[in-house]
């Protein structure tokens, strides 16, 4: 579930996640990657898009603060009360406060789940509707397992044997 972003490659563009701004870098991409294949604003609405969906997934850093709050917080409160004898059946507290924990991430984890299984499916839609004009161009969107950390963009045409020739666009006077 904690992945971490892989690095771009020479047939794979990796956009990472900016968990902070809950944003896709684009730093990462000039059009010199994709031979000019694909313009930077191209990138970027496409990017725009699929923020929108991925923002709907719980970061992961908001779900490591949320473990902390919600249970080592407690259990160093839990802690100290009993050191200060302040709770009478220590047994019966004990018991209670780890199934609140176990239950408590059991749903935390599952809830996360599910908002990435959305967000995929949400994803797969999105990128229906964007694929063909790249797949015209000898690229491909691709989404990795958890899609709130990173998406990617695939060079096909480096993988078809296609010569690395710039694309030179002509102007006409």
């Amino acid at each position: 579930m904690f992945e971490k972003t892989p690095l771009t490659t020479s047939s794979t563009i990796i956009f990472p996640v900016n968990q902070k701004e809950r944003r896709f870098s684009r730093s990462v991409y000039s059009e010199a990657m994709t031979q000019g294949r694909i313009a930077s604003a191209d990138i970027n609405s496409a990017l725009c898009f699929f923020e929108i969906i991925v923002s709907r997934v719980t970061s992961l850093s908001d779900l490591k603060k949320s473990l902390i709050w919600r249970y080592f917080v407690p259990f160093v409160i839990l802690l100290s009360l009993i050191y200060a004898k302040e709770i009478d059946n220590v047994g019966f507290v004990w018991f209670w406060f780890w199934f609140y924990c176990i239950f408590g991430v059991v749903i935390q984890l599952a809830n996360r789940q599910r908002q990435v299984a959305q967000a995929r499916t949400d994803l797969e839609g999105a990128i229906q509707m964007l694929q063909p004009a790249y797949i015209k161009k000898g690229l491909q969107w691709r989404i990795p397992q958890d899609p709130s950390v990173w998406i990617e963009l695939v060079k096909e045409y480096r993988q078809t044997g296609e010569p690395l020739v710039p694309i030179v666009h002509q102007m006409s006077h």
